[in-house]
């Protein structure tokens, strides 16, 4: 690994005490900063003779998971012609790299639990268990512990896997290692057909210095690329890297806010769907997604590239705009208000008087009578209008309960508990009729 950061140094030095030991080892750090070539570290370092073998668990079926991992004998499952070893065998004397273990399905955890106790496995279709000598190396860039909260990874396993953590640096704090890395990188070129030898100028070296790489070693080799091939001649200069790195297209807005406004338009999104609407690379959406997961903000439905991402199953929806208010005072001294009446006598514009309407009628405030611009909207026979003019008591009561959310001064505002179906579909079918 290049570099020598004090970050950077203190991971190798604890690399080089645990590497002679069997313990497990759990590698953490976020996406491209080189946990495999981390994990092939601790296998040399090893002494061990034999495979360093690496598989990654986001990207194997759900179905041949099992198989790819500790074998099976031959018509053991339909397609099962032959006989195969399976990788733990593989690994047999050497090193096992579980890459992205956090995205292991559950059953398949309780198999690898047993395995990394006993030492021992039995491939699929088989009766006979079959001992081997495993060094395991797992990495992930997600929460483990977070995951171990919510009960998508087992406690145990856990334990067992984090017998040694690292926590590998993300580049923005490697400081000088950046330099270093990107003349590594360049240099590499030269065995590339089509691009050769390159070479890096002071100002490049600058602009690669400013820049956070949010994407890590990977995002630089990939900006770099990009540089030597696009630029002129056989020098890269600062104005190559800087028309090399990804235009922004976050309108200002931090990226998992602009997922949030993602999900709350569509109702359920897909990664692809992050990637595609919000121009950025499928790494970067997967990560923004899980961090809203573990928040508690976002829920995940499904595994691996299936995944799908929606709203708690709840949310409480605080209105604060005083025009709902208006509109509601609006109703009680006429008994019925339309849309018109709403623009005219509120002065509001016309599709803020849509957006308010709407909203009512999704939150069950109002009821719609008719369709279009001659729809009339009366106060609902069960609304949280009515509610409060009937039981002051449990306005009152209920009021009691939020007293500690409203730290300043009270303003016209009500807060209501909605599905999301309700206040995403409901709501945009309701504006779409006026």
């Amino acid at each position: 690994m290049v570099g020598r950061s004090p970050a950077l140094t203190r991971v190798l030095d604890r690399v080089r005490r645990v590497a002679p030991t069997p313990v497990c080892v759990l590698i953490t750090g976020e996406t491209g900063t080189g946990k495999e070539l981390l994990a092939q570290f601790v296998h040399h370092a090893s002494g061990r003779k034999g495979e360093f073998v690496a598989v990654n668990c986001a990207t194997l079926p759900k179905d041949l998971m099992e198989s790819e991992l500790f074998g099976h004998e031959k018509g053991a499952f339909t397609g099962a012609g032959d006989r195969r070893g399976g990788l733990i065998a593989q690994a047999d004397g050497g090193t096992l790299f579980l890459d992205e273990v956090g995205e292991m399905p559950a059953a398949l955890q309780v198999k690898l639990l047993r395995f990394l106790q006993e030492r021992t496995f039995r491939p699929v279709g088989s009766t006979r268990e079959r001992r081997v000598d495993v060094r395991v190396v797992a990495a992930t860039w997600r929460n483990l512990r977070a995951l171990v909260t919510s009960g998508e990874f087992r406690e145990d396993l856990y334990f067992r896997l984090a017998g040694y953590d690292l926590a590998l640096p993300p580049l923005r704090e490697r400081g000088d290692d950046v330099g270093l890395l990107a003349q590594a990188i360049v240099d590499g070129f030269r065995t590339v057909a089509g691009v050769g030898r390159r070479e890096l100028t002071p100002g490049a070296i600058v602009a690669v210095r400013s820049h956070d790489w949010p994407g890590n070693v990977r995002e630089l080799q990939s900006v770099l690329f990009r540089a030597a091939v696009d630029g002129d001649g056989k020098r890269i200069t600062a104005g190559d890297v800087r028309a090399a790195l990804p235009a922004k297209q976050d309108d200002g807005k931090p990226l998992v806010e602009r997922v949030m406004t993602l999900v709350e338009g569509a109702g359920t999104i897909t990664t692809g769907d992050a990637v595609r609407v919000l121009r950025v690379d499928r790494v970067t959406a997967w990560r923004a997604l899980d961090r809203l997961v573990e928040a508690g903000k976002l829920v995940a439905e499904g595994e691996n590239r299936k995944r799908m991402y929606r709203m708690p199953a709840a949310v409480v929806v605080e209105v604060v705009d005083p025009g709902r208010e208006a509109v509601l005072a609006l109703v009680r001294e006429h008994g019925r208000v339309t849309k018109r009446m709403a623009v005219e006598r509120l002065g509001m514009a016309d599709r803020t008087a849509s957006r308010l309407l709407a909203t009512l009628v999704s939150a069950d405030a109002l009821s719609r009578h008719g369709s279009g611009r001659a729809a009339i909207f009366r106060e609902h026979a069960h609304s949280l209008l009515s509610l409060q003019s009937q039981d002051q008591t449990s306005a009152k009561a209920a009021a009691s309960n939020n007293r500690s959310a409203a730290s300043t001064p009270a303003s016209n505002s009500t807060k209501v508990t909605v599905t999301p179906d309700e206040c995403d579909t409901k709501c945009r079918f309701e504006m779409a009729l006026l």
